[in-house]
């Protein structure tokens, strides 16, 4: 039985634990995706006084350029994530 199967067999067996289980999981899913979300945001505001950190945050920079994002994508991230986990929270 593989993790999916498994997840449905506890569904369709004991709902409400199950219900409590994923509500918990996901809203831990989605505080670490925030977390992550926080780190390239820290990440692209650098210290501008050192110039390792400049120089980092411009390969970031580049690289999620190349992939069709901007620094608004980051800060749209952040706050559909907040957004998403306050919605969870408040349930």
């Amino acid at each position: 039985m593989n993790a999916t199967e498994l997840r449905s067999y506890i569904e369709s067996k004991f709902p409400q634990q199950a219900a409590k289980v994923n509500g918990r999981t996901d809203a831990a899913r989605l505080e670490l995706a925030l977390n992550m979300i926080d780190v390239l945001h820290q990440l692209v505001n650098p210290d501008w006084n050192d110039s390792d950190q400049v120089i980092a945050s411009r390969v970031i920079k580049d690289t999620l350029k190349q992939h069709g994002h901007d620094y608004t994508t980051i800060l749209s991230a952040k706050g559909g994530l907040e957004l998403l986990i306050e919605r969870g929270t408040s349930a």
